[in-house]
């Protein structure tokens, strides 16, 4: 049936394109065609509000448990089928975050030739560097989007992008961001959210129900569940956080939530919750006081909020020999960088008890890291979109 869906597809599209006074066609999808969330969610909304002479869709995995949020927001195409075929290839734009023939087409590139390709990312380049492969599929787009001269640096000078394909406008979902900056008040809720490399962390090539106890058991022994579980754990942050009424909010990598959630046992663990895949992380993102990371990109929405950050860095050697990093660690970083369980929870009772904010390492680093810091990225975006469509 999908076969021949994209071939009744491709056939219509030729047809139609022989009568060429229709709208322009806007594709946007993400994460695998698996979510409606995140920047290519607030950049739908955008467009569909300000331009109503643009078609703009968007396009998912009708299986997801998301698909009916995504349509009752606007149109929306399920990837593979009929329609989402043949919008995908009669569309002047095409948008992804993640990567353009996972979240949107079911075609191979070549057949988009005409098609403006956008990437808006789903968030800031810096904590990992990509294999030169990876930097390569990037040359696809005619627009990739950047938050600041820093971030543009990395996609021309290490990436090999054209300058001229950079659109400097910062990220869709900071638009949403701007109004709960500056939030003052003590500390209540604490996010978690430890990354996931398996090029060094142990790659995970069974689904849980088909793994092994003996496959469990070598996984727990690793360094990457030993430090996230040891620090969930740890009887002196759930001192901390039942003393001081705190909630630790954690979320696990998509690649690896499922697992994780299945062999932590969290709700034994006072004040403790490990997050529904399914979740608003920006919901998150906005009602947490302080974040513990290692690697995550999510770091710089909480220095766009100013608030703190804790680099909880167990395997920072591994990281920056196996993987790599465009920032200068730890100079680059707005927050105190810890190794251990015991450092973590250190470095978050001295924030928590007011004894430090590090304040004045984020106001260093917001200047370098944005060039932007107000509610207009949507708007910039869709001018460089509007712009790159017409060449």
């Amino acid at each position: 049936m999908k076969s021949l869906n994209k071939f009744l597809a491709l056939i219509l599209s030729k047809i139609i394109r022989i009568f060429p006074s229709r709208k322009k066609i806007w594709i946007i999808g993400a994460s695998r065609g698996e979510k409606f969330t995140d920047n290519g969610a607030v950049l739908f909304e955008y467009v569909l509000k300000n331009f109503p002479e643009i078609d703009i869709r968007w396009i998912i995995n009708k299986d997801c448990p998301e698909y009916s949020k995504a349509k009752n927001t606007g149109p929306t195409l399920a990837r593979g089928s009929l329609k989402g075929n043949l919008y995908t290839l009669l569309a002047d734009v095409l948008i992804c975050t993640h990567s353009l023939p996972r979240d949107v087409s079911t075609y191979n590139i070549e057949r988009y030739e005409s098609a403006t390709k956008v990437f808006i990312s789903h968030g800031i380049e810096g904590f990992k560097r990509k294999i030169k492969r990876h930097a390569e599929t990037h040359k696809i787009y005619d627009l990739s989007v950047a938050v600041s001269d820093f971030e543009k640096n990395i996609k021309v000078k290490k990436w090999g992008l054209d300058e001229e394909k950079i659109c400097i406008s910062g990220l869709p979902r900071y638009d949403k961001l701007t109004e709960h900056r500056n939030k003052k008040g003590e500390i209540k809720n604490i996010f978690y959210m430890p990354t996931w490399c398996p090029r060094y962390r142990k790659k995970i090539d069974k689904p849980f129900s088909r793994m092994t106890k003996k496959d469990i058991e070598k996984f727990k022994k690793g360094k990457y569940y030993r430090s996230v579980s040891g620090f969930i754990s740890n009887t002196d942050l759930l001192k901390l956080l039942k003393e001081n009424n705190l909630n630790l909010n954690v979320f696990f990598h998509q690649s690896i939530h499922s697992f994780m959630k299945e062999i932590i046992e969290a709700s034994a663990l006072s004040n403790v919750n490990i997050i529904p895949y399914d979740s608003d992380i920006q919901k998150n993102i906005i009602e947490s006081d302080l974040l513990v990371t290692d690697y995550s990109s999510v770091c710089w929405d909480f220095l766009y909020l100013d608030r703190p950050v804790i680099f909880y860095q167990f395997d920072q050697k591994e990281h920056l020999e196996k993987i790599g990093c465009y920032l200068d660690i730890p100079d680059d970083l707005f927050g105190p960088v810890t190794r251990t369980p015991e450092e973590t929870i250190k470095s978050m009772t001295a924030i928590i008890k007011g004894e430090k904010s590090y304040k004045q390492l984020r106001e260093k680093s917001v200047d370098k890291f944005f060039k932007f810091q107000d509610d207009n990225n949507c708007k910039r975006i869709t001018r460089c979109i509007i712009k790159a469509d017409k060449k």
